[in-house]
């Protein structure tokens, strides 16, 4: 391996997973190989390596600078691991280890489970550094390798959160280069240990063939030996015969013969034992060839094991060298650009106007198009306005799609463009403007039903073509780079083609890996299929100036129209239209206010809704007026009416089924006399191109946004009709996820509202003020409910509904006595999940349920006693939803004057975690918001470890200051000072300040719990411990407190930003290897005296207080600039201190942890320690906790030094010279 390259941020990627690579895996294969010789007899690793010295010495593959390690010329063998690299781990555990300790199944069971994750690691660096040509990294091949690298680190015992932090360190030139030259090293290592193994298996291979002749020599041998033998045991046996019959003659000589009988009996058995004798040896000789031929077979696995992944791999062929492919891409090629160049050259958007046919050349119109970066924000792409763009970029784009990018995801939301962009694309290949590509395949995902290779012929090719499809999978195996797959409508793709389809493994890269593929689907569907895409775009529609271009194109012949409709679009003239300006951002909502205008004399509908109900209408007179039907003031006729109730019902039975396609013959035969009308009125489209082959009958609606709309508008009519009203609830609860059952499956709610998104919308919308149907049906679940938890994710559902609804206050009084009592929008995964929206939708929908609860709050307030109402008395608020705007902030102001008086409210819980984003411009307060006037009992914060939104905690202790009365106050605070924060820096005797305010303005305080977790600073003179005096002080006169609890920091970071020199101060303490070194005091003493003190006299004064814990704890932070503070006091004032303790009859509670730092060195630490000792074991009978613990300090050096450039740090020689010799 070699650095082909300077440095560059691709290097440096490939140096910062190196050095992953090498450090963090050496350390834990160091830790647990050092684990496992503690396990050993005798547990020294010197001892170990004595008693094994020759079989070390002799092992053909420990190199000789291993073997120097272990056994160096001059000295005694090591007794740690230190210096060892990973391969002589790994080699010591496959020798040492599993020779020691795996004497018994359960112990080699487990080592050689070990040795299976070490070979992992190990084939990841051959793979990645073994043999690359360049150690550049792209972000996304880097963010693939380290989730990978890490997966392998976290199965070797190595912490998560440990390795996520190295993702922040910085690596120089230098260490680049030490760690990839180590890599280099120990790749050569495993190359020349396989080309050992491999010679020795040759070796052995020959011996032993040579051994295996050798002994079928020796077996024919004994064979014939055996055959020999038997013959002489004949004769033997046959000389007895004689021997038997003559013993009759022969009983006077009884002695003599008897002894010859004997005599031959003996040779018999001689003869016998050497038979079985031979045998057993042909036998040995054969188990010895059987064990040579297994221990062959383990070292070639091994020898295998050992070569690098794909040191093998073959070269693909040149495609013009398999015969006859060349002609088969000519002919599939032809016949693709004549379909794209005729067929999908136009576009016919509505079925109903046959001489709407647009050419899209003439009509297309550019899309703003957003493309995601590393932290998931979507941002603007510039000269990126079409899908070409993204492959055709221009010399000036910032955005380019790179090579190894194969695989783009491109979202948007229903009638955005996505389909017309993908046949854009598709033509503008035909006409040569994107050369990138040989050959470009367009498949419709609503229309797919088997394997790609036959859909490319099913949808794309003529009966005619001269190709088969194996001969063109063929092809395109072996020019993938240059074939690009557009997947249009992914989301529409049917569960029963999912079952026989491998469109998600070409996506995927599962198949054809290198072959460029673009996929569309609706906002957060497919979501596990898309994942593993390198591009993600999303469409976000017209502009102000595409939408009027649009206009002004498809009115060409009347320019006077389009200009008058482009003007009635302008916002001062639609202020009561308001929601025109977002909904002429879709393309296919633009045409059809083209069409409404045109069909509607120049006029423009008032909503959404009725914008689509206007279509409906004016296709169904046009077909009316086509059939002759009379038509008397917008009033049907009915067999008209019959037909759209039918269309409504397919769409609904479609949607429930993933069915986006029907066949006509079932629906011929199941809506028999109203078939005719729905087939023919210009709702469906007939589908007969796409199998170009496999020709059937089948009929879709215009877009899918048509479906939904008509099956909402199909349950609202159900409400209409008293005698349908069971089956309108039925469909209800099918739509919102509710069974009519006594639990709630929360699951079911969740898939409901990503299945039915645009159907549930669109039926808020068509019931307008006669909503109160659906509001029933929340109102029954409610009532239903078995657990809190049920009802309060019911409601937190509801109350969104209201939040929508045009008629939210009349709504409220349908549900507002069944709620629960805790309205809260802090559900963890039900609340992220339930608004299946773009990242900015979700926040709207976090909004709606404010307005919705205002409304509740509203009605509630007129609720009498006598109605014995479920009143809302807890609220708990997640602030990392609320992207608070200037355009929200009105709402929240109605919230909180509604708020203000609402007396039944016992508790305001407040989170404010990560992962929202805050308004650049607000003045939303959340404690003033969400605390009324009038009080309440207690108020709970929680404010993340990181990138809280609204709440500070300098600014929630001014606010709870100025707060109205408020009886319990609890302040968990995962970070103060965050790095990543605005916020300025301040001591923490503001914070003491403050605190002591807060607590004497809030004169019927009960109880007070504050925890503070890791405290960050940038400014050397602050600090992130100190006295809690003033607190003390305002806690000892306060008459109504009786539990106190605080846990806080003893130690803080400062925080170097990128400038050290603007706010640190470091003391250069000399020059090493041309780089200046510098020291901070990691351990400084800290005089609490005077908190001792405050804590002594208000222990003596407060008679009402119950329970005080005052912990001080070191957090778990590896930083450089990290500092301990060691809290010290005369033993007079901790006598003092013990002495009121003693004394005191009131408090059963007493804990103190941290405060104080006893030393070793120091005489006076002994006496205060049995100070502490003496009244912890008199402890008075009125406590029940007591406890006082400190920490003991060991002598150790109290300043740290490391390099400058660690912290970005950069000193002013002239004002401070650095101090050490230069080395």
């Amino acid at each position: 391996m070699a650095q082909s390259k300077p440095h560059t941020p691709g290097t440096a990627r490939g140096a910062k997973l190196a050095a992953l690579l090498v450090d963090e895996g050496t350390a834990l294969v160091r830790n647990k190989f050092e684990e496992e010789v503690k396990k050993m007899n005798p547990p020294s690793l010197r001892k170990q390596l004595g008693q094994h010295k020759s079989y070390f010495c002799r092992l053909e593959y420990l190199n000789p600078g291993q073997r120097k390690t272990l056994y160096p010329a001059h000295g005694n063998s090591p007794n740690t691991t230190e210096g060892f690299d990973i391969s002589l781990l790994k080699l010591l555990w496959k020798e040492l280890v599993l020779h020691e300790l795996g004497r018994n199944a359960v112990e080699l069971r487990r080592i050689q489970t070990y040795s299976d994750k070490l070979n992992r690691l190990r084939r990841f660096r051959n793979e990645n550094y073994g043999h690359i040509s360049s150690t550049d990294l792209s972000e996304a091949e880097f963010d693939r390798l380290w989730k990978e690298l890490t997966g392998i680190l976290v199965a070797l015992g190595g912490d998560r959160d440990r390795i996520s932090e190295r993702l922040n360190s910085c690596i120089d030139p230098e260490q680049e280069k030490k760690h990839f030259d180590l890599l280099e090293k120990l790749y050569k290592e495993d190359m020349e240990v396989k080309d050992l193994l491999l010679a020795q298996a040759q070796s052995m291979k020959k011996e032993i063939l040579n051994q295996g002749k050798s002994l079928l020599k020796g077996q024919e041998t004994l064979l014939a030996q055996g055959e020999s033998q038997k013959k002489e045991q004949e004769e033997v046996l046959d000389q007895g015969k004689g021997l038997l019959k003559g013993q009759e003659t022969l009983l006077n000589q009884g002695e003599s013969q008897k002894k010859g009988q004997g005599e031959v009996m003996k040779g018999q058995e001689a003869i016998m034992a050497q038979g079985e004798s031979q045998k057993k040896e042909i036998l040995d000789q054969g188990e010895s060839l059987r064990k040579g031929q297994e221990e062959i077979k383990s070292l070639l696995e091994e020898v295998r094991d050992a070569q690098s992944p794909g040191a093998n791999f073959g070269q693909h062929e040149d495609s013009s060298s398999s015969t006859g492919l060349s002609d088969v891409a000519d002919d599939v090629i032809t016949c693709l650009q004549d379909l794209y160049r005729t067929e999908y050259a136009h576009v016919r958007p509505l079925p109903w106007c046959e001489d709407l046919n647009l050419h899209l050349g003439e009509i297309y119109t550019n899309l703003q198009l957003q493309r995601r970066d590393g932290k998931g924000q979507f941002n603007d792409t510039g000269n990126i306005v079409s899908l070409g763009d993204i492959y055709n970029p221009g010399e000036d784009s910032e955005v380019k799609v790179k090579s190894e990018d194969r695989k783009i995801r491109v979202e948007g939301d229903p009638g955005i463009g996505k389909s017309c962009s993908c046949q854009k694309l598709a033509y503008d290949w035909s006409c040569g403007k994107l050369d990138r590509f040989k050959v470009v395949f367009f498949l419709e995902m609503r229309h797919l039903a088997g394997k790609v290779k036959d859909e490319i012929f099913e949808q794309l090719l003529p009966k005619d073509t001269k190709s088969t499809p194996d001969q063109l999978w063929s092809y395109i195996q072996q020019n993938q780079d240059d074939v690009l797959f557009i997947l249009d409508g992914l989301d529409e793709l049917s569960q029963a083609a999912r079952q026989v389809t491998d469109v998600v493994d070409l996506i995927q890269g599962k198949i054809l890996r290198n072959c460029h593929v673009l996929v569309t689907s609706r906002p957060l569907q497919c979501v596990k299929d898309l994942e593993k895409c390198h591009q993600f775009y999303k469409i976000v529609g017209y502009s102000k100036e595409n939408s009027e271009e649009f206009i002004r194109k498809y009115f060409c012949e009347s320019p006077e129209s389009a200009s008058k409709l482009v003007k009635q679009l302008q916002p001062e003239q639609f202020l009561r239209e308001s929601y025109l300006s977002q909904i002429v951002v879709n393309p296919l909502n633009n045409l059809l206010i083209c069409v409404v205008w045109e069909d509607n004399n120049d006029q423009l509908p008032s909503s959404k809704a009725e914008l689509y109900e206007m279509i409906v209408l004016s296709v169904t007179k046009r077909f009316c007026t086509k059939k002759d039907l009379p038509v008397e003031d917008d009033k049907l006729p009915p067999d008209i009416e019959a037909a759209l109730r039918g269309l409504g019902k397919l769409s609904w039975v479609g949607l429930e089924q993933e069915q986006l396609q029907f066949n006509i013959a079932q629906i011929t035969k199941k809506y028999d006399k109203n078939a005719d009308n729905m087939l023919n009125m210009g709702l469906l489209t007939r589908d007969y191109s796409f199998s170009r082959i496999k020709r059937t009958c089948l009929c879709a609606f215009l877009h899918k946004t048509f479906q939904e709309y008509m099956a909402a508008w199909y349950i609202s009519g159900l409400f209409t009709d008293g005698s349908s009203r069971e089956e309108g609830l039925k469909c209800l609860r099918g739509l919102f996820g509710l069974r009519n059952a006594s639990d709630i499956d929360r699951e079911l709610i969740l898939n409901s509202r990503l299945k039915y998104r645009e159907v549930q919308d669109w039926l808020l919308l068509i019931l307008g003020e006669n909503a109160a149907p659906l509001f029933d049906m929340f109102a029954e679940e409610l009532t239903k409910a078995q657990t809190d938890e049920d009802r309060d994710a019911l409601s937190f559902v509801c109350i969104i509904w209201i939040g929508k609804s045009c008629a939210g206050d009349k709504m409220a009084e349908v549900v507002a006595p069944c709620l629960s009592q805790h309205a809260t929008n802090n559900l963890g995964d039900f609340s992220e999940r339930y608004d299946v929206g773009e990242f900015f939708e979700r926040y709207d929908h976090h909004i709606n349920w404010i307005v919705g609860l205002t409304h509740v709050l509203t009605c509630q307030k007129k609720l009498t006693a006598s109605n014995n109402p479920s009143l809302t008395q807890h609220l708990t608020v997640d602030l990392s939803h609320m992207g608070v705007g200037s355009s929200e902030e009105e709402k929240f102001d109605v919230f909180e004057e509604t708020l203000s008086d609402y007396d039944a409210l016992r508790s305001v819980a407040l989170v404010d975690a990560a992962g929202g984003s805050r308004a650049a411009i607000h003045t939303f307060s959340p404690l003033r918001t969400f605390i009324p006037r009038c009080g309440t009992g207690s108020v709970s914060i929680h404010i993340d470890p990181h990138c809280s939104l609204y709440l500070k905690l300098l600014s929630s202790l001014e606010q709870l200051s100025v707060a109205p009365r408020v009886e319990h106050i609890t302040i968990t605070c995962g970070v103060t000072g965050d790095p990543l924060d605005d916020t300025r820096d301040a001591d923490f005797s503001e914070y003491d300040e403050l605190l002591a305010q807060m607590i004497v303005r809030q004169n019927c305080l009960r109880s007070l719990r504050l925890e503070i977790g890791e405290w960050y600073r940038y400014n050397h003179d602050v600090r992130g411990f100190g006295s809690l005096t003033a607190t003390l002080q305002r806690i000892s006169q306060h008459t109504t407190l009786q539990e106190v609890e605080f846990e806080l920091p003893v130690n803080d970071v400062l925080t170097v930003c990128v400038d050290a020199n603007t706010n640190t101060r470091f003391e250069v303490v000399g020059i090493v290897n041309n780089m200046e070194v510098v020291k901070y005091r990691r351990y400084e003493r800290f005089d609490v005296g005077p908190m001792v003190h405050e804590l002594t006299e208000c222990i003596k004064k407060n008679k009402l207080l119950k329970t005080l814990r005052l912990r001080w704890k070191t957090r778990d932070i590896r930083m450089r600039t990290h500092k301990v503070y060691h809290g010290v006091c005369n033993s007079r004032s901790l006598s003092r201190l013990c002495s009121a303790i003693q004394r005191n009859r009131t408090l059963e509670t007493l804990e103190i942890e941290g405060m104080l730092t006893l030393y070793k060195s120091d005489s006076q630490s002994g006496r205060q320690a049995r100070i502490i000792a003496k009244l912890l074991s008199n402890k008075p009978s009125n406590y029940k906790v007591l406890n006082i613990t400190v920490f003991a300090h060991r002598p150790v050096n109290d300043f740290v030094t490391f390099p400058a450039a660690w912290v970005r740090y950069r000193s002013d020689r002239t004002a401070a010279e650095p101090r050490g010799p230069s080395t």
